[in-house]
């Protein structure tokens, strides 16, 4: 039985008793895995209490990564932050990030982009930059990271762009059904995000709007609209 470890964010878990717990780690080196870790809700464990969600540790484990759940042998809290747990907003950010990494990364294929853009976001979130910005960093980065992210070349000008989601890509607005109206500094945000810039306008505006349209576009790649999703962005425009 092949001994496994590797740096992970639990993005989910289950009780599977009273002392024992089944548990999704968003892994660096391994990718998306799951786990059962008997014991792990005893206080004096090797576990310390349990796997808390959206926290940050190292795991070791047993097992093939083919063959069903591993065995969890061991987790080190690294990272807890506290602030996903009493800033509501932060909360809703940091739980649908989660979602995402779950719908979008399968099983077993390391992306140690995207595990690196979610410690990034978790971070962030737990200095209190705002969540609306949080999630348009952190959608653009797994949208890259699996190979979905819009393609941002539009042609010149001042006027409206739009958006097709199904495409991909950014044109000059001419009222195409199914498309999405975009604002020339909506456009110019994405641009900076995508650069990694760390210069954004005083308006939250345009960050906003960008983590919105973002958002849709996941929306149309997922085929629906995940309830976190709805939390954090509540009245995404529709078609």
């Amino acid at each position: 039985m092949a001994r496994l470890a590797d740096e992970a964010i639990c993005i989910r878990h289950w009780d599977w008793s009273e002392t024992s717990q089944t548990v999704s780690l968003f892994g660096r080196s391994l990718g998306l895995v799951r786990g059962l870790a008997k014991g792990a809700k005893r206080e004096r464990g090797r576990f310390g209490g349990g796997f808390d969600l959206l926290t940050r540790g190292e795991y070791l484990a047993l097992g093939k990564l083919d063959q069903g759940l591993l065995t969890l042998t061991d987790w080190t809290l690294l990272e807890g932050f506290p602030r996903l747990r009493s800033d509501l907003q932060a909360n809703r950010a940091a739980f649908y990030l989660a979602d995402l990494l779950q719908r979008l990364m399968p099983p077993h294929d390391p992306h140690a982009d995207a595990f690196d853009a979610s410690v990034l976001a978790l971070r962030s979130l737990q200095a209190g930059v705002a969540p609306l910005e949080v999630a348009a960093r952190f959608q653009w980065a797994l949208l890259e990271s699996a190979g979905f992210a819009p393609r941002l070349e539009a042609p010149e000008g001042d006027g409206t762009l739009e958006f097709d989601s199904g495409e991909g890509c950014f044109r000059e607005a001419m009222g195409t059904p199914g498309c999405w109206k975009v604002r020339r500094d909506t456009h110019e945000v994405l641009g900076a995000i995508a650069a990694r810039s760390a210069t954004m306008p005083d308006d939250p505006k345009p960050m906003e709007r960008a983590a919105r349209l973002l958002a849709v576009h996941l929306r149309a790649i997922l085929g629906e609209e995940p309830y976190t999703m709805r939390l954090l962005m509540p009245g995404l425009p529709r078609r």
